[in-house]
């Protein structure tokens, strides 16, 4: 009997965090699509903007897994790499705003970056 319960429990506990690894894939993996909505939605674009915009992170989304696929094997270089076509990205984004939308758009950035380095010091802390 305990050992049909713990494995029950195991088998439970499996579940629940391959449940959790998925979500947390999907959220972390927007579509072009659904990043565009977000900025459309952040930055009050246009829908001629959003197009554009949907355009432009379609492109980088094509273009990163064309990196990933080239660079597998050398993280240092995919990491140079992304930075870089991530910088390109936002220099052909900031193109299609206006002032104030390209202020917000920083901030924006910003405000995701210094998520980014708490979940990571996060990650961190609990891997010690």
């Amino acid at each position: 009997m305990t050992k049909r319960l713990f494995s029950v429990t195991i088998m439970f506990w499996g579940c629940i965090l391959i449940l959790y690894g998925t979500a947390q894939t999907q959220r972390m993996q927007m579509s072009p699509q659904e990043q565009a909505k977000t900025l459309k939605d952040s930055l009050s674009l246009t829908d001629d903007q959003t197009t554009k915009i949907e355009k432009i992170l379609m492109d980088a989304r094509e273009e990163s897994t064309t990196l990933m696929s080239q660079n597998n094997d050398d993280r240092d270089a995919l990491r140079a790499s992304m930075h870089t076509l991530q910088k390109k990205t936002d220099t052909q984004i900031k193109t299609v705003l206006t002032e104030d939308q390209a202020k917000k758009y920083d901030a924006l950035n910003q405000a995701r970056r210094a998520r980014m380095q708490q979940m990571r010091g996060q990650r961190g802390q609990s891997q010690q």
